[in-house]
């Protein structure tokens, strides 16, 4: 399965897309996790990865921004 990575760092999206099978993508800071899925879907969809109704897998940490923090993971529904 494919695994993107989205984040606001580039230091953080080379880090990552040296990962095998990890594509990252350069996003905006965003606050909030509704925000974080809403690009996250819009993304996907747009390049073609997902379809609306897909299922994917969101990982993030709350509070958000912070380093380390990865505390979340939610079954989401692709919206269109």
């Amino acid at each position: 399965m494919p695994i993107y990575a989205f984040t606001p760092s580039e230091a953080i999206a080379r880090q990552v897309s040296a990962l095998y099978g990890v594509q990252s993508m350069i996003a905006a800071q965003l606050t909030s996790s509704d925000e974080m899925m809403a690009m996250m879907d819009k993304t996907l969809v747009a390049r073609g990865v997902a379809k609306p109704g897909e299922m994917v897998i969101f990982l993030a940490g709350q509070p958000i921004g912070k380093p380390g923090s990865t505390n979340t993971m939610i079954l989401h529904k692709v919206a269109g």
